[in-house]
């Protein structure tokens, strides 16, 4: 059974015994890896000497950009005009390089490099020395060349590692007088037969990110993401994927995104169609709000900016897309929501199955965590049996938010009637303890019922998948017993064995629960997200992706949590949110634990996406 193979599995995975480590061996400096990015030999340009432009691709897989302010980054996915330099030679058979802006790139006498030089001198001289797998060194006169791992560009190296070692692109014959309203191109050498495909995000709440943290915070990323915000209000395309897509450049090899929506708050009309606004966007910038009933017959509260998206799923489905880009839509209930998932709930998901709506159910789960401590009975008896959206209109934040007395409807109607000159104090003085104390019983009578729910929640999910022949997206924290669990679950449906596609998604729990669920199910699949690149899930992850077969895994950003470690895109570290182009720098990470080229990597990921959502491209 997988309970006894969940607890008998050794400490170490299935990669316990291949190093000292028990996991997966990283490439050391200087070395090819295997596979067949070691038995490639990229071209080296610069060698001929005729070259006039060239882009130079990092260990990282992210190309050299000239920044604004003159500096370098190891940053780009794609091929543009920062990520050109002019080369010209000189007699001693070194090169100057020149950036986009007409400056010399120049060594300072701390290895700091810069486009900075208004002339060629002595500080911007490179030898170009040639290394055995294809690729190059540039040696100036405080040391090699180098891309660390944070991005930044150093030339003070005095031995030559990976990181030393750059991949020359002859971009001679592409432009740089190219029409500025012309897309930018991705860099056709990688990316002409390389197709990604996102196997989890949730469009919806990638496309409200930005608004959020705007809303929420006060700071440089806020403003920015503020102005972002208004520019897409203003060209009325707040809510467009289509827009998201070009303004984050995507590669045309984008092929898709898998989307999904919680569907016990998914409206359906009585027809089975989906259930759409009374006012599109047509009669103005902001949505008019109009009210709905829950599935606790409560009244919801109206539309706002920031939950008016989930109005346009089906806008965005229809919508038409650049390129090849596809969505493919999920729904279910997921642990977070097992406490509303009433028989209104369960007919949405029927509809949306048998109408065809529905590629795949999920995402499924089970939370084995504790119960919350037993509150003030009388409290509990009073505010218990709310669902979480009658508990957000109630209170003014949800059960997994914290109370805020400046959102709480009450203290609201009160500021209302009292005036702006009356003092908050007065009101929080008299009633916030008492709200507080109601909030807490509320939301934890809330989470015990959840608790309770969730496991007949996802046991009828997991027979409508089987019932429907559709995929199954399984997420589980890393508890051995909420593993356990839907282990058992699993065989209880679907039978040891059974071939089900099954997508583990985002997992990062034990190595040895990862095989044994591979094992016993052979539809299963693994899905490695930006979880991969953090250097906390490493050790674990990396043991895992280092095992799993090529036909076992998908890429998944998990848009909008879990952003790749030390990210470029979107934004850069605060403010950062996950969305489809990470899925690049997840596969870059992968290739490199399981040393082999990011293109194998991108095109085994493809394949089993494809295979696993029944998609035919």
């Amino acid at each position: 059974m997988v309970r006894r193979r969940l607890s008998d599995a050794g400490c170490g995975g299935r990669g316990a015994g291949r190093g000292s480590r028990g996991g997966y061996d990283e490439v050391q400096p200087g070395s090819a890896p295997r596979g067949s990015r070691g038995d490639r030999r990229p071209s080296n340009p610069l060698a001929a000497g005729q070259v006039k432009h060239v882009a130079l691709k990092c260990h990282n897989g992210k190309h050299i950009k000239t920044e604004s302010n003159e500096e370098l980054r190891a940053s780009s996915s794609v091929i543009k005009e920062p990520e050109k330099f002019e080369v010209e030679h000189c007699e001693s058979e070194s090169i100057f390089l020149k950036s986009h802006m007409g400056k010399y790139l120049t060594v300072d006498k701390n290895g700091d490099v810069r486009a900075s030089g208004a002339i060629a001198s002595d500080a911007s001289a490179f030898q170009v020395v040639a290394q055995e797998n294809g690729l190059v060194a540039l040696r100036s006169h405080c040391g090699f060349l180098a891309a660390e791992a944070n991005g930044r560009i150093r030339a003070n190296r005095t031995l030559v590692g990976s990181w030393e070692m750059f991949e020359v692109k002859d971009r001679s014959g592409r432009s740089k007088g190219r029409p500025s309203e012309e897309p930018p191109q991705p860099d056709e050498e990688d990316d002409a037969h390389i197709a990604f495909f996102d196997a989890f995000c949730q469009v919806e709440a990638v496309l409200t990110a930005e608004e959020r943290y705007a809303k929420t915070h006060h700071d440089r990323t806020s403003v920015l993401f503020e102005k972002r915000v208004q520019a897409r209000r203003r060209d009325r395309v707040e809510w467009s994927l289509k827009h998201f897509i070009e303004e984050k450049e995507y590669s045309r090899s984008f092929r898709g995104c898998l989307s999904a929506w919680d569907i016990t708050r998914v409206e359906m009309e009585a027809d089975g169609e989906p259930d759409m606004p009374a006012a599109d966007v047509e009669d103005g910038d902001v949505l008019r709000p109009r009210a709905r009933s829950g599935s606790d017959c409560s009244e919801v509260a109206s539309f706002d900016g920031l939950e008016a998206g989930r109005c346009h799923w089906r806008k965005i489905l229809s919508e038409e897309l650049p390129y090849s880009a596809r969505i493919v839509p999920a729904f279910g209930i997921p642990a977070s929501a097992a406490a509303d998932a009433d028989e209104t709930a369960w007919e949405h998901l029927f509809r949306a199955c048998t109408l065809g709506l529905c590629k795949a159910i999920g995402p499924v789960g089970v939370d084995c965590r504790a119960p919350p401590s037993t509150l003030d009975e009388a409290l509990v008896e009073r505010f218990g049996g709310l669902s979480a959206k009658s508990i957000r209109e109630k209170f003014g934040a949800a059960p997994g938010q914290a109370y805020d007395v400046s959102k709480d409807p009450a203290f609201l109607a009160w500021k209302k009637v009292a005036g702006p000159t009356t003092r908050a104090e007065t009101w929080v003085l008299q009633h916030a303890d008492r709200r507080l104390a109601e909030f807490d019983a509320a939301r934890s009578d809330y989470e015990r019922r959840r608790l309770t729910a969730q496991v007949s929640t996802a046991k009828r999910q997991l027979q409508m998948a089987k019932e429907h022949g559709l995929p199954l997206i399984v997420q589980l924290p890393p508890q051995d017993d909420a593993e356990r669990c839907m282990a058992e679950l699993l065989v209880a449906v679907f039978g040891e064995t059974s071939a089900h596609p099954i997508l583990l998604s985002g997992f990062h729990g034990r190595p040895k629960c990862a095989a044994a669920f591979l094992r016993s199910f052979p539809g299963m699949m693994v899905g490695f997200s930006g979880l991969l690149t953090h250097s906390k899930h490493k050790p674990t992850l990396g043991e895992v992706a280092f095992d799993v077969p090529l036909n076992r895994f998908v890429l998944e950003s998990l848009g909008p949590q879990y952003p790749p470690a030390d990210s470029t895109v979107a934004g850069g570290l605060r403010g950062n949110y996950s969305h489809p182009a990470h899925v690049l720098e997840v596969a870059e990470e992968l290739a490199r634990v399981k040393q082999l080229s990011a293109n194998d990597i991108l095109q085994a990921a493809l394949a089993n996406t494809t295979k696993l959502l029944n998609i035919i491209l």
